[in-house]
């Protein structure tokens, strides 16, 4: 499932590679994904699948594993806030609407300036966003090169104006999850796991919320303690097992070294690490 031929790269290309998820009902959850949010099954057997975009720079892009007597994920821990699937352009993102209103519900849209997103929450409750990039020229970015992010309302009506008559029933190629945003216990825990191991550089951040990326891109990873979690992430919950990525300066020694001085816990996993934030939000990182 992981030697599917990678394709040339794209620029801003997401350090995000593959978001794995624990469901309890997995023919429920691969029709939904199918279906609403437009990935395609490229592997399955009776308990776990495998869904992405085929002729994209990096194909898989989901996992499911399905344990039905798995736990509920408890209302006050750490762990997804949303997967953010990036789509190509505006065409794309209203392709995404008119399949989320003929077979599901929204629970949000915004204009953030930086992209065009639709919020929804897949049957088991874990949330995704599902966005378009605006051009770079349009972001708003201050002096000290941070990225202004806004929240307004979306004009769902001029977005459908971009879709064609007939909507495809699958993302295009080029799609990828071009962020993660996660919900974590401490801001200051956060800085230290993504900014002083992962080397990721801060684009934006309250006191509340941190948003950091590989390069200038608006954000590969965000972390927020807007609803107050009170407990760590339950690996064995329903909703995120693990995050896969690609970090382009990652030395296997020199992050084992970081992490034991930062106190994070971190193992060799194959030729990539794993290792576990603050949270007990589990990375498996390789080098670019």
């Amino acid at each position: 499932m992981d030697d599917h031929q990678q394709k040339s790269r794209t620029p801003d290309e997401s350090i995000i590679k593959r978001v794995n998820l624990r469901v309890r009902d997995l023919p429920r959850a691969i029709d939904f994904y199918q279906d609403v949010v437009g990935l395609r099954v490229l592997e399955s057997s009776s308990q776990q699948a495998i869904l992405g975009v085929p002729e994209s720079p990096d194909e898989v892009l989901l996992g499911l594993v399905e344990s039905p007597d798995a736990p509920r994920r408890p209302r006050a821990s750490a762990g997804l806030f949303h997967i953010a699937f990036r789509v190509p352009d505006q065409n794309a993102l209203a392709d995404a609407l008119r399949r989320i209103t003929d077979h599901h519900r929204l629970t949000g849209a915004s204009d953030h300036k930086i992209s065009h997103a639709l919020y929804l929450n897949d049957p088991e409750g874990n949330g995704l966003e599902i966005y378009c990039d605006n051009p770079r020229d349009q972001w708003p970015i201050d002096a000290q090169g941070r990225i202004q992010l806004a929240t307004e309302r979306l004009d769902l009506q001029a977005l459908l104006a971009h879709a064609p008559t007939e909507t495809p029933e699958r993302f295009p190629a080029g799609t990828d999850v071009g962020h993660i945003h996660l919900e974590g216990l401490d801001i200051g825990d956060a800085h230290r796991f993504y900014t002083e191991l992962l080397g990721l550089n801060v684009m934006a951040e309250a006191p509340s919320v941190l948003f950091t990326a590989q390069g200038d891109y608006h954000h590969h990873v965000g972390i927020n303690t807007w609803n107050r979690r009170a407990t760590p992430h339950d690996n064995q919950a329903t909703g995120l097992i693990s995050i896969e990525a690609n970090l382009a300066s990652t030395d296997a020694d020199d992050v084992l070294a970081r992490s034991h001085r930062l106190g994070f816990e971190a193992t060799h996993k194959g030729e990539a690490l794993a290792i576990r934030d603050a949270n007990n939000i589990e990375w498996i990182c390789q080098a670019g």
